[in-house]
């Protein structure tokens, strides 16, 4: 799988590229101000991106971010 971070001020959300609705929420997501958060994550699942992304996303914005963004990744935004 291949996961793609998205982010606005102390939220961040990430999507799987290659499921169906990826584009509608990619968009969605774009206008309501978000932006990609760095290049595509490949992982086995969600946790595992999380855990990378956690390795090139600053220390004490990670503590921030990672409930907020976590439970956005699983219920969409």
């Amino acid at each position: 799988m291949v996961f793609q971070f998205f982010r606005l001020k102390d939220q961040f959300t990430c999507f799987n590229v290659n499921e169906k609705n990826y584009e509608i929420h990619k968009k969605n997501l774009l206008k309501r101000g978000f932006s990609f958060d760095g290049e595509p994550i490949k992982a086995s699942n969600i946790e595992e991106a999380l855990n990378k992304y956690k390795l090139i996303t600053p220390d004490n914005k990670m503590k921030e971010y990672t409930k907020i963004g976590l439970i956005a990744g699983f219920f969409g935004i």
